[in-house]
């Protein structure tokens, strides 16, 4: 026989199963015609008007809904969060002063299938956002545009050769952004993401336009780091920079033994970029190496004739860094005067199932000295055009060895280059025509023809270069609807106020 509970029990058996959970999380919503003398906790009677009132109510595992409109913030002036200042100069028009967990991000997104409808405008006058030193932070579906250097960044451990753990930035997400029109003062590091000091960020989905403006003599870099580990960087598009991903002041594990850390992924990205596609480089002479990187099944383009597609730019650094591997990528040097590839000082280099076109040097291995060299230790079924070359001991003061034909390139062995450590690459790598491979050439579309001498190229019959399937993007996909997080109405109605009280407790 059943026994009919009266309300208030079945309200009270809720509260109970709900404050059994570890973390009690609430959505908060912001919308242009809310209050910032709400609570922030109902999208129609009770949502803030300003995004950092909502921020500084928000805990591990809440979620920060935000309603279409425009966004005019300064945390300069807000009430609802410290001063927050980058560079010792410039201020933010958000700040995020607290952390999620690993498995309870708080996350700030658009509202759900309000994607790209949600503009945060800093005049030019501030960056965007800043993660301060704060962990595991979603931001999601927002347009965040007119930033003052940097659209959203981080401030750790610039300069340092040993990362400090518990001072970097965890575990940020950056899903389906649009970041666009940034830019100032020659000199002042711009970047549509600047993850300085950073680990576990993912970067996913974003469309990262970062235009020339205010008085800059040059465009900013779509994303940039001054010392990150484990980064994941995907499916974004990056247009109008100089630099599409420049990593720089580089961390390693131990001073003696000079161990390195897994620094990045970077795959399914479409980047146009005025100089360098990726570029890892130095702060300045004697900085610490690069660590380990897998850049793989990109397209880059539009670099001019002072740049590269990819370039890794470490002879500064006190030691050889950790290897790289180049993979499944499509480069196309646009005629320019411009390497395709450009290594210097890589303990070792992968070089596999890429695509090369249209660059005056495919592969530049430069050799600065016989102690700080890169070495070549892998390279094969790679596709190349008629205007192949390959230099190795680049800068060797007389030495360097030019292959002008693949033939020339294959019949090479160790012995010939200090910076060349396989005998007979590219035995299977072959020459081809652009009208061999693609339907069509030009700079948005390079998917192959049917009977493309791409497909099934590979030895386990994978395509060469970045596309394997029909379907597949390479560059932004068209983001899927920001789902909420989901609380039993009922539930959310009794708990609600009490879950605020208890958080009103804690913090006095």
């Amino acid at each position: 026989m059943s026994i009919a509970l009266p309300k208030h029990s079945v309200i009270l058996s809720l509260l109970l199963i709900f404050f059994i959970t570890p973390v009690y999380a609430i959505e908060f919503w912001v919308s242009k015609n809310g209050n910032d003398n709400n609570s922030c906790t109902s999208e129609q009677t009770d949502a803030c008007l300003s995004i950092q009132k909502a921020i500084s109510l928000a805990r591990a595992g809440d979620t920060i809904n935000i309603t279409p409109g425009t966004y005019i913030e300064n945390s300069a002036s807000s009430p609802f969060v410290s001063k927050c200042v980058w560079m010792d100069s410039t201020y933010a028009s958000l700040c995020l002063e607290t952390s999620g967990t690993p498995n309870n991000p708080i996350i700030i997104q658009a509202a759900p299938g309000r994607s790209g409808e949600v503009i945060l405008d800093s005049q030019l006058e501030r960056i965007g956002i800043h993660t301060m030193t704060s962990d595991y932070i979603h931001i999601k579906g927002l347009t965040i545009k007119n930033n003052y250097v940097i659209g959203i960044a981080s401030w750790g451990q610039v300069q340092n050769t040993v990362a400090n753990i518990d001072t970097l930035s965890i575990g940020i997400v950056i899903e389906n952004n649009k970041i666009i029109n940034t830019g100032g003062p020659y000199g002042m590091n711009m970047s549509g993401i600047g993850m300085w000091g950073s680990k576990d960020w993912v970067v996913k989905n974003n469309l990262i336009d970062t235009a020339y403006t205010i008085d800059s003599t040059r465009g900013a870099a779509g994303i940039q780091a001054y010392g990150t580990i484990n980064a994941l960087i995907e499916h974004n598009e990056i247009k109008n920079v100089s630099n599409g991903i420049f990593w720089k002041d580089h961390f390693i594990k131990d001073l003696a033994t000079r161990s390195p850390w897994f620094e990045s992924e970077i795959r399914y990205n479409k980047i146009k970029a005025d100089v360098y596609g990726v570029l890892i480089g130095i702060r300045g002479a004697k900085s610490p190496e690069a660590g380990e990187n897998y850049i793989h099944h990109n397209i880059i383009y539009g670099f001019g004739n002072s740049g590269a597609g990819i370039r890794s730019n470490m002879a500064g650094a006190f030691a050889v860094s950790a290897p790289i591997r180049i993979e499944h990528n499509l480069i196309d040097g646009g005629d320019s005067l411009s390497d395709a590839i450009s290594l210097d000082a890589n303990s070792q280099v992968t070089f596999l199932g890429n695509i090369l076109i249209r660059s005056k040097t495919d592969i530049a291995l430069i050799r600065y000295s016989d102690t700080k060299v890169v070495k070549l230790t892998s390279s094969d079924y790679n596709i190349f055009d008629a205007s192949f070359h390959l230099a190795a001991d680049r800068y060797s003061k007389g030495n360097s060895k030019d292959y002008s034909t693949l033939s020339d390139w294959q019949a090479a062995t160790s012995s010939d280059a200090l910076t060349v450590a396989v005998n007979q690459p590219d035995q299977n790598s072959i020459i081809a025509t652009h009208s061999g491979l693609f339907a069509q050439l030009d700079d948005t579309d390079y998917r192959y023809k049917t009977n493309s001498l791409a497909n099934n190229f590979m030895p386990n019959n994978d395509n060469a270069g970045p596309y394997q399937l029909s379907n597949e993007v390479i560059g932004r996909i068209v983001a899927a609807p920001i789902e909420t997080n989901t609380i039993n109405l009922l539930q959310k109605a009794a708990v609600l106020q009490i879950i605020l009280n208890k958080r009103r407790v804690e913090k006095k």
